[in-house]
């Protein structure tokens, strides 16, 4: 049967972030002929979805016959549109129990970014729990570069009616309930950094703004209920 392309199952606002990533002009994308990349995420979260979407589409534009292997955090999800996904050879589901494969070229891990834990019920411990099995797989198989997503929390808050750029950090109080989403982003670059150095793989960490897009969106946050306002009238 004829495989399922990504363009197929993405609104017209989708396609423009997913084919995105084959359109960037003098981008080597030789180097990623035949790589292997994991992407781990929670099922809640459509930035995870985003990046399996653009892995997907390169395929489909550049046959880059990259192998995509999806660990779904917080259990399996089979569901649209992933389970339209189901027929296509190049991406393969697991859990962080049942992964057992041997080799990956690189990992991204979306963790908790542009993820509220309050919104989706995880628990802090949870969320570390899952990290250091995510780090532990990752000081198995030694990828390339094991790619960290964070977010803005992680410099802490400002005071109110203020807004900081990179490298300003704001304040975060250790017994602050509010400050615990950044504390734990924090713990969660923390760990990169000591798995990286003990097993010896490459890792990077991005801190992500406010992130926006088609059927992205980060809840509760002021900018959000902002454009909700404004669609509502």
């Amino acid at each position: 049967k004829q495989m399922m392309k990504i363009k197929d199952i993405l609104n017209e606002y989708q396609q423009d972030y997913a084919e995105a990533m084959g359109e960037v002009k003098g981008y080597p994308y030789g180097s990623l002929k035949n790589k292997t990349i994991v992407v781990l995420g929670y099922k809640e979260n459509p930035l995870k979805e985003a990046i399996i979407f653009s892995l997907l589409s390169l395929n489909d534009s550049r046959r880059l016959n990259l192998n995509i292997q999806l660990i779904e955090l917080g259990g399996e999800r089979d569901s649209s549109p992933f389970a339209l996904l189901k027929d296509r050879e190049d991406i393969s589901f697991y859990t962080l129990d049942s992964y057992k494969e041997a080799s990956a070229d690189y990992i991204i891990d979306t963790g908790i970014c542009a993820f509220s834990l309050k919104e989706e019920g995880l628990s802090p411990a949870e969320v570390l729990e899952n990290a250091n099995k995510a780090l532990g797989i990752a000081g198995r198989l030694k990828p390339q570069c094991y790619i960290f997503l964070s977010d803005y929390r992680a410099y802490g808050d400002v005071e109110e009616g203020f807004y900081i750029s990179e490298h300003e950090s704001g304040a975060m109080p250790l017994d602050s309930q509010a400050s615990l989403e950044g504390q734990l982003l924090r713990t969660y670059e923390t760990l990169c950094a000591s798995y990286g150095k003990q097993y010896e793989f490459k890792w990077t960490i991005f801190r992500c703004g406010i992130i926006l897009g088609p059927d992205i969106s980060f809840k509760g946050r002021w900018i959000d209920e902002l454009l909700e306002a404004f669609v509502m009238g």
